[in-house]
């Protein structure tokens, strides 16, 4: 008998590797809702009356007025408390009116009790050629108070006359520079070399003239370079040297230092000349206190 070999027995088929598992699916995140804006404050509701806080509805201004606010209920009852208000409100108080009337009136537009309450200051840093009349604001804040002018009127009309006499003294004071400077080219011309000799002279007559006189010192320094007056105040002095006219009583010697200082040391001086020659030191004193002043 012939035995037929088994066969052998049938490899299973190579088992495919199983697919990689699919990664699971992204999440979508969906962000939250914006939070609604709120809704504008309403003024009225749907049947005409004013919400609770209608006042809200027109802006942050009137939040302190919320109380008041809420006594209206309606447009028609705002409308009779405003014409009541024009009816029967404080007015200017007029030649009837009671006292009681005027101090209502004076409270709500901030005039004081009494004319010295409007304490009106001094101002500061007044220009050169200003000053403060207190007697004159005394009287101003009077005559406020009888006409019930509110106390920040009147300190605005202070300010607006303090400034318009600050720009009056500056335009006094450049033409007083530009009528000196005027005058001083005028008499250069005329006067030449001898211009600071004669001005010299003409400020030391002005000087002692505006002293006896009691004129005020600008006045005085307004005369002395005013080219009219310079060239008499001259002429006075050349008479007086002269000897042509007396020396007023009580002026005693007109000339100038610069001239005195000139004539002793000249010789011209019948009462220093000869005590400076010999070297009085009472002499030489005096002609250098002379000249000193002569540099001034």
């Amino acid at each position: 008998m012939i035995e037929t070999p088994e066969a052998p027995p049938a490899e299973a088929p190579p088992v495919a590797p199983a697919a990689p598992e699919a990664p699971p699916a992204a999440e979508i995140v969906t962000p939250p809702a914006a939070p609604a804006a709120p809704a504008a404050p309403r003024a009225f509701n749907d049947d005409g009356t004013f919400t609770e806080n209608w006042h809200q509805a027109f802006g942050d201004e009137f939040s302190a007025y919320g109380e008041t606010a809420a006594r209206f209920k309606n447009p028609g009852d705002l409308l009779k408390s405003y014409v009541h208000l024009r009816q029967t409100g404080p007015a200017y108080p007029d030649a009837t009116a009671t006292p009681d009337q005027v101090e209502r009136f004076r409270q709500l537009a901030n005039v004081p009790a009494t004319a010295e309450g409007y304490n009106l200051p001094v101002p500061e840093n007044l220009p050169e050629g200003v000053s403060f009349n207190a007697d004159l604001a005394g009287d101003f804040a009077k005559l406020a108070h009888q006409h019930h002018v509110p106390a920040p009127a009147l300190r605005a009309l202070m300010d607006k006359q303090l400034a318009i006499a600050s720009a009056e003294a500056s335009e006094h004071a450049q033409a007083i520079a530009k009528a000196q400077e005027e005058a001083r080219s005028s008499l250069i011309t005329e006067w030449k070399g001898d211009y600071t000799s004669n001005l010299s002279t003409v400020r030391h007559l002005t000087e002692r003239f505006g002293e006896a006189a009691g004129i005020e010192e600008g006045a005085v320094k307004e005369l002395a370079n005013n080219p009219a007056f310079a060239r008499i105040m001259h002429q006075v002095a050349k008479l007086t040297r002269e000897d042509s006219v007396a020396a007023p009583a009580g002026f005693g010697d007109l000339r100038s230092a610069a001239e005195r200082a000139d004539s002793i040391i000249s010789g011209k001086d019948s009462q220093w000349s000869e005590r400076y020659a010999n070297g009085d030191p009472a002499a030489y004193q005096l002609v250098t206190k002379l000249l000193g002043e002569a540099k001034k």
